[in-house]
């Protein structure tokens, strides 16, 4: 079911009040606004969205037969899901080649955001109870004004007005069938390696620098400020991202210990 809201604080927001209310809400609602007062993304940052021109939504979903240790299994669920809709609306255009997961859970096309994921989970002893994944998507916004570094539209991308209820549509079926994989040990095996496929910078060798702990990665930064060379070998079932040194050293990382130096 997909619910159209004209204004809220924040779809994931709304969905929890919801539960919290002891609202009976049936798994795989949706719903979707004109416009977020406070959209959020990873670890409290804020989202910027012209209204009426993206999409920004939130879908609830109940994965009890995940552990609470395979909680990033609903992150490889969005993002390929996502991917692969970008990727059907593209067609041949060369957005096709260029949409890919950032880890852990950005779209990009080339060197650029184009969607923003955060992923919400309620544990209990037995595994994850709910889930609320909420998603902000750039589609037909051409000015962005806030100092976010690289952002980037799928209008500006393919030339093209979109639809975001009919794309918002896409990414739900595609969402809903790639979570049916979640529930076998094969399908997940399967989406791993879908996610792996579709990672930015995998198996290339590209610049990184640690982070200090509680400062906020920025991104886009100069080889003179430091860092190191080193490619993408895996994403760990936790979460953690691995990766190769050039001195053939394996480091292994959490979100927001390691940031990806971008040149503009």
């Amino acid at each position: 079911m997909i619910h159209y809201i004209e204004s809220t604080d924040s779809t994931n927001n709304l969905i929890k009040r919801m539960l919290s209310e002891s609202k009976e809400v049936d798994e795989g609602y949706c719903v979707y606004a004109g416009y977020q007062t406070a959209g959020r993304g990873q670890q409290g940052n804020g989202w910027e969205s012209e209204a009426g021109k993206n999409l920004t939504f939130s879908v609830l979903l109940k994965p009890t037969h995940l552990k609470a240790t395979e909680q990033f299994v609903l992150t490889e669920v969005i993002t390929v899901a996502l991917t692969k809709t970008l990727r059907e609306i593209a067609g041949e255009n060369m957005l096709t080649k260029e949409v890919r997961i950032k880890w852990p859970n950005d779209i990009y096309a080339g060197n650029r955001k184009l969607a923003g994921i955060l992923v919400e989970n309620e544990i209990n002893s037995s595994g994850i109870c709910s889930a609320v994944i909420g998603v902000g998507l750039n589609v037909n916004q051409e000015k962005f004004r806030s100092n976010a570094p690289n952002p980037v539209s799928l209008k500006q991308l393919t030339g093209n007005e979109h639809s975001v209820k009919h794309l918002l549509e896409q990414i739900m079926s595609n969402l809903i069938s790639i979570y049916q994989l979640t529930k076998i040990e094969e399908g997940r095996i399967r989406l791993h390696e879908e996610y792996m496929k579709h990672l930015y910078r995998y198996g290339e060798w590209h610049w990184y620098k640690e982070t200090e702990v509680g400062i906020a990665p920025i991104n886009i930064l100069s080889h003179a400020e430091g860092g190191f060379e080193a490619k993408i070998t895996d994403v760990l079932s936790n979460g953690e991202i691995e990766l190769q040194t050039k001195d053939n050293e394996k480091k292994t990382y959490h979100f927001k210990e390691i940031k990806y130096i971008i040149e503009p």
